[in-house]
């Protein structure tokens, strides 16, 4: 089994704690049993694609900020769209830009 380790913002790891409290589960059982597959569902099959790694012919996930593709070995997070009302993925450069 894989195993990762993931840093989250204050307000992000808030909305999670609030989610999960809310179903009655851990943050690591909801980051399991739903956030990730409804996000690999939602990006696949936004892109058209399987769940995969991305390549440049084979983007899975683009960046909320630049809209341009993640690919792999580019380093990236979650940040919390208060307007849209979820997470979405950002690279770490973009979030750099802004600061």
């Amino acid at each position: 089994m894989s195993k990762f380790i993931m840093s989250l913002g204050d307000v992000a790891y808030e909305v999670l704690q609030l989610e999960a409290a809310r179903r009655y589960i851990t943050i690591q059982e909801l980051l399991r049993a739903v956030i990730i597959p409804e996000w690999v569902e939602q990006y696949s099959a936004a892109q058209g694609t399987s769940p995969t790694h991305g390549t440049p012919a084979n983007p899975i996930m683009k960046c909320q900020s630049c809209h341009k593709s993640i690919l792999d070995r580019e380093t990236w997070h979650l940040r919390y769209d208060d307007r849209a009302g979820k997470l979405g993925p950002v690279h770490d450069k973009c979030s750099k830009d802004t600061h």
